[in-house]
């Protein structure tokens, strides 16, 4: 069957309608619970590049935005897909360099600038203390902010 979607599913996610990707990422998300090796290397190649490169360039729009924001499909969206990236990585298991580039789409949401549950999604984006790449994201914080931001997720 997710042989079979994945075509609709990939143009739905790579789309410029936020609602259409929202919808479609929730379904990946569930098909990567019962379909991971059928999707590690279609999402590593053709749709975590496209979520993290969005990702990182509504940044700067919530960083910058007023209370309003939250109710907008560009939030919801964000909120989405930090959510739901770390633990769909993990459900893959996807190598380093995709670990990586999720790290770096999340970082911008740790700042204090950011709503304050997009910050909260852009912790879990990155993985909870202990997961497998988490000592990817703790150098990653180090390198970033210095050893106080890391150690207040480690810790």
């Amino acid at each position: 069957m997710a042989h079979r979607c994945w075509p609709a599913l990939l143009q739905r996610l790579t789309a410029d309608d936020p609602l259409a990707v929202l919808r479609a990422f929730r379904v990946l998300c569930t098909l990567g619970e019962t379909c991971g090796d059928f999707l590690r290397r279609r999402v590593s190649k053709e749709v975590l590049p496209k979520l993290s490169a969005s990702l990182v360039r509504q940044a700067p729009v919530s960083a910058k935005a007023g209370p309003v924001y939250t109710h907008t499909l560009a939030y919801k969206l964000q909120l989405a897909v930090l959510r739901g990236l770390g633990s769909l990585c993990q459900r893959l298991d996807l190598g380093e360099a995709d670990l990586d580039a999720v790290c770096e789409a999340c970082l911008p949401y740790l700042s204090c600038r950011q709503p304050i549950r997009l910050q909260e999604a852009g912790r879990s984006g990155m993985g909870r203390p202990r997961d497998e790449f988490s000592d990817n994201v703790l150098k990653l914080l180090r390198e970033e902010f210095g050893s106080a931001a890391a150690n207040e997720l480690d810790g």
